[in-house]
């Protein structure tokens, strides 16, 4: 396993198998049975009180490929975002049935964020907010004599 999964992951994991049960097979490998991927539900699963889950085996992979694939896995869900018009749609449906958006990883100030999107007028004070921050002179300490001088 390359990512770190904290426990904050593993709570909406097991929030979510408790919600929708478990429809995410777990994927294994050889003949110690090692995870290539899952390892999140997997740890969601054994806290949640599960002894069997439903597997697939990848035995065609070789060594490197299993590792490959693992990474590849894990690295490909990261590089893909939301269509924010479509999302905006399904999360303001969900609103009006009251659905708990903590149940899908989902917290509350992204959901603010996506209901109530930017505007012009809010970019623009971010961009020149930021512009005048960047302006500003900064103080720099000397770690060796220990003067103080603006950058």
């Amino acid at each position: 396993m390359q990512r770190s999964i904290p426990g904050e992951q593993i709570e909406q994991i097991k929030n979510s198998i408790q919600q929708f049960g478990f429809s995410d097979p777990i994927a294994i490998w050889g003949e110690q049975n090692i995870i290539v991927e899952g390892h999140g539900r997997y740890i969601a699963l054994k806290e949640l009180g599960y002894t069997e889950v439903e597997c697939i085996r990848l035995d065609h992979l070789t060594e490197a490929e299993r590792k490959a694939y693992t990474l590849a896995h894990n690295k490909l869900t990261m590089n893909t975002g939301f269509d924010r018009e479509l999302i905006h749609i399904e999360l303001e449906e969900l609103q009006t049935l009251n659905f708990d958006f903590e149940t899908i990883g989902f917290k509350e100030w992204e959901i603010e964020d996506i209901l109530s999107p930017l505007t012009d007028d809010d970019l623009q004070d971010f961009f020149t907010e930021r512009e005048s921050k960047e302006k500003e002179p900064k103080k720099i300490q000397c770690p060796a004599c220990g003067c103080e001088f603006e950058k």
